[in-house]
């Protein structure tokens, strides 16, 4: 059996708190993670939102205060 190949895609600054942007760049670590192979787009969205849902978002750097 072949070896998985482990990516990582760097977010940019300016992206970092899109949440859209952190979907679909895991979808994309997801589909190259499973060799490139076309027809799991709808199963690697899905998994890539519900991993971004349930990961904690990290507070913004630009020293504003959260909202009340």
């Amino acid at each position: 059996m072949a070896k998985k190949k482990t990516v990582s895609v760097e977010v940019p600054a300016k992206a970092a708190g899109n949440k859209l942007e952190k979907i679909r760049l895991r979808a994309y670590e997801l589909y190259v993670q499973g060799g490139y192979e076309h027809g799991n787009d709808l199963e690697h969205w899905a998994q890539a939102e519900m991993e971004v849902s349930k990961a904690p978002e990290k507070p913004s750097s630009n020293g504003a205060k959260p909202k009340k």
